[in-house]
């Protein structure tokens, strides 16, 4: 059986990859290795020439990862293909210290390790910690279930760390516009209460919507909380559409009780206050002011006067 030898350096130590050994005693030592791996086939035609075997418990995430969180069902149907047609691609790694850091596969990782495998296909490269950085963006921006949220942090870290100076820059880093780098940079200047929203679950809106949130927030300053408790409703499942509809139908109800509400005091002929009654909108509050007033007599006529009313109504005619 043929067997295909690379050249390694630095992946000996704790079992990681074994050493198979060429050398009969009239052949002189040789420093090549034989990479063989724990549960492939190293004559396997479809496996990267520079993949190996990589043991899963010396992999760590890497700190450079934009992405917030794994959706479990998206790790389950990676790991459904994966136990049956196997991994097509090879994680990338770098050596840090005796572990491994990932470039990219942080979701094969997870998927392999939900299927209980101990290795994982590798290729490992030699990067220091810029270069790291800026590899594992550029890949991670590319996934299509990155939210703009997460990629709009990304343009950020991008713009912070000197990567890019600019929106344009940034735009051509990671292949996308000038205009939708703007975008998702603008959903990290919302409120603080809508940015702890995101920061729990970074699916929750678009960069379209935040658009919506933004115009509102310009039109309507003195209605931040309103603005606020219709992003919470995304939450509960509110339709990301419905944001300035239910921010305006509220500020229109709060706009018609604001001109409706009066408050009248009623005294006595004396001018002893005897009562309050405060109207708004369609709430009527009575308040007797004067603890000598009979309040069973008072609850009597407001009975015996709505009754009244009642039979006068045109609904009751």
């Amino acid at each position: 059986m043929a067997t295909k030898q690379i050249k390694v350096s630095g992946l000996m130590s704790s079992g990681v990859i074994k050493q198979q050994a060429q050398n009969s005693e009239n052949e002189p030592e040789s420093k090549e290795f034989i990479v063989v791996a724990d549960n492939a086939s190293v004559n396997d035609p479809s496996a990267p020439s520079n993949a190996i075997e990589l043991l899963l418990d010396l992999i760590d995430d890497s700190p450079y990862q934009p992405r917030l969180r794994y959706a479990s069902e998206t790790i389950d149907e990676l790991a459904h293909t994966m136990a049956s047609a196997g991994q097509e691609e090879p994680i990338q790694v770098r050596a840090v210290g005796s572990r491994y850091e990932l470039i990219s596969g942080h979701r094969r990782v997870r998927a392999g390790r939900s299927l209980g495998w101990t290795t994982i296909k590798a290729s490992i490269v030699v990067k220091d910690d810029r270069e790291a950085e800026l590899a594992t963006m550029v890949h991670n921006e590319g996934r299509e279930d990155l939210s703009d949220f997460e990629r709009g942090k990304l343009y950020k870290r991008a713009q912070t760390g000197g990567f890019a100076k600019s929106q344009t820059e940034i735009a051509n880093l990671f292949g996308t516009s000038q205009a939708v780098v703007s975008k998702r940079l603008a959903m990290l200047e919302l409120p603080e209460a809508i940015l702890e929203l995101l920061e729990a679950n970074p699916i929750l809106f678009s960069y379209n919507c935040s658009n919506t949130i933004h115009a509102l927030l310009k039109e309507y300053p003195d209605h931040i909380k309103l603005i606020e408790d219709a992003t919470r409703r995304l939450v509960e499942g509110a339709d990301q559409n419905s944001i300035r509809g239910w921010v305006e139908q509220m500020i229109g109800i709060k706009d018609r009780r604001a001109k409706v509400s009066t408050k009248k005091v009623i005294t006595n002929d004396s001018g002893k206050q005897l009562f309050t009654a405060t109207f708004d909108g369609k709430t009527v509050v009575i308040r007797i002011s004067d603890p000598t007033v009979d309040v069973s007599m008072v609850q009597q006529k407001v009975s015996d006067t709505l009754t009244a009313i009642a039979r006068i109504s045109p609904e009751a005619e």
